[in-house]
């Protein structure tokens, strides 16, 4: 898997990214991209495969087959969000004086 940074993330739900090995510009097409709510700046992992020779010739040589997370940072993220829950929970729970 390649890691890539989304450059820009489209409306209609397809995105480009920048391959970090290769500095070469990845195509992401709906179907693939579809619940991983992308946005520019996102680090991802990406399998790559050749894109199709006419889209290959005009700048984008790459075409993401499969995302990845980064499954160490979400779990990160997820516990710090829950404690942040919970403080705000308990925060809440506590009589005003």
């Amino acid at each position: 898997m390649n890691k890539i940074i989304i450059t820009n993330a489209h409306a209609h739900g397809f995105a480009f990214a920048c391959d970090t090995e290769t500095q070469g510009q990845v195509f992401i097409p709906v179907h693939i991209a579809s619940g991983f709510d992308l946005s520019p700046g996102d680090e991802i992992e990406a399998v790559l495969v050749p894109n199709y020779q006419d889209k290959s010739d005009t700048g984008t040589p790459w075409q993401a087959a499969k995302l990845q997370r980064d499954s160490a940072r979400e779990v990160c993220a997820k516990v710090s969000l829950d404690k942040s829950q919970t403080l705000n929970q308990d925060t809440r729970s506590e009589p005003r004086r």
